[in-house]
């Protein structure tokens, strides 16, 4: 047992070394406004950031200790009484494999609902980005909870399919494949209506543009809608989502202050991560990276390890210790995965410019967005490598900026 949690613990103090050091080296005094960016960010707006980023590193850093102490005793003690249960609520092996996972879940909401709630209402709303209203948190909350349970009780009822033969890694790989693609589907035109209104983008100068843009550069961007993202956040984005009739040019209504050029800059960098199937080989990576872990977890599963440290027997429940024993190994991984994703970053900005046939656009509304959204100017090497995907600001800019 104390071997699991010594794995366990690694990562978290790892963890928590990384949003440290990042802290410590962005608030270096010698540290400045980067040169390029000081037509935007003026010293107030700087301080401002680091004070952003240190709210949210020690808010985020209580989080994690908070969640690690609290997951030793639900591995120790309150998994096996749960499964113990579960087998006296019902003999059906579906519904004690769905109850289980229902509960966990259920658990874990609860012990998020005030981190999240702090997060929003305190954090967000002290440094102007939260517009979301107390009615909009629980329906979004009761709405998140609805269809998490619809979805998680259908491909739950898949993995517990799949778990009754020995050798299910294989299983779980198509399982998780044909989430995504039926995610893709529904997404745009099911799932995220129930969170925010989508409308067709209303005629003017800059729909005409976009329109026109399109046209010129082969862009299938028959649908064009406005997001209302500004009744939760000041953030601004834009991506394109959906596949086959349901793909579609999404723009969050913060952005519609932008100039039609930056905007432009914004679409056409979504457009080259479409245009060089970015997702698809994102996909194909997770494919191959998610098929080896549950390979890993399906040889500690069939070891009987598990079941002699914890006392229990269902095979749910073995499976729930075994991904938590194996999910670190894509944290330890995931700065190579990082790596590929920025250089897609960099060539959809290069391909951005070559779009719009100006790399100044892209340097704009990137400064814009660096600028509205509080981002860390100086973040430090190693948490770039391990969680950044995307480039730094500064290095993004300047990037664009040799183009020219």
């Amino acid at each position: 047992m104390w071997i699991v949690i010594g794995w366990l613990l690694i990562q978290f103090c790892f963890e928590w070394y990384l949003s440290r050091i990042n802290l410590a080296y962005a608030l270096k005094k010698d540290h400045h406004i980067p040169t390029i960016l000081q037509d935007i960010i003026t010293p107030e707006k700087f301080e401002k950031s680091k004070a952003y980023l240190r709210e949210n590193t020690d808010f985020s850093n209580i989080k994690s200790v908070f969640s690690f102490l609290l997951s030793l005793p639900i591995l120790i003690w309150f998994l096996p009484v749960l499964e113990k249960w579960t087998q006296h609520w019902s003999s059906n092996y579906y519904w004690q494999g769905l109850v289980f996972f229902g509960v966990i879940y259920l658990v874990n909401l609860i012990m998020g609902l005030p981190f999240s709630w702090y997060e929003n209402f305190r954090i967000e709303q002290k440094f102007g980005f939260n517009k979301m209203t107390i009615t909009t948190f629980w329906s979004d909350l009761l709405k998140n909870i609805i269809t998490t349970l619809i979805l998680g009780a259908l491909f739950l009822t898949g993995v517990l399919w799949a778990l009754q033969s020995t050798v299910w890694w294989w299983q779980f790989t198509l399982l998780v494949i044909a989430f995504f693609f039926v995610s893709m589907w529904i997404g745009p035109t099911i799932l995220m209506p129930l969170f925010n209104k989508f409308s067709p983008m209303e005629e003017g100068e800059m729909k005409t543009a976009l329109q026109q843009f399109a046209q010129e550069n082969k862009i299938p961007m028959k649908k064009i809608f406005v997001m209302d993202a500004s009744k939760r956040s000041s953030h601004g984005n834009a991506f394109f989502t959906g596949i086959g009739p349901t793909q579609r040019l999404v723009l969050f209504d913060t952005l519609l202050s932008y100039p039609t050029e930056e905007v432009l800059s914004i679409i056409g960098h979504e457009w080259g991560h479409w245009k060089h199937r970015d997702v698809w080989r994102q996909l194909g990576v997770i494919v191959i990276l998610v098929t080896a872990l549950f390979y890993t977890a399906n040889l500690l599963f069939n070891a009987n390890w598990i079941q002699a440290i914890f006392h229990v027997s269902e095979g749910y429940t073995v499976l729930y210790y075994t991904m938590m024993l194996v999910s670190p190994i894509l944290f330890f991984i995931q700065p190579i995965m990082n790596y590929f994703i920025r250089m897609q970053e960099f060539a959809a900005d290069s391909f951005s410019a070559r779009l719009i046939k100006s790399p100044v656009p892209g340097m704009q509304s990137l400064k814009r967005i660096i600028s509205d959204n509080l981002s860390n100017l100086h973040p430090h090497p190693l948490y770039r490598v391990w969680y950044y995907t995307h480039p730094a600001p500064e290095e993004r800019i300047q990037a664009l900026k040799e183009l020219g």
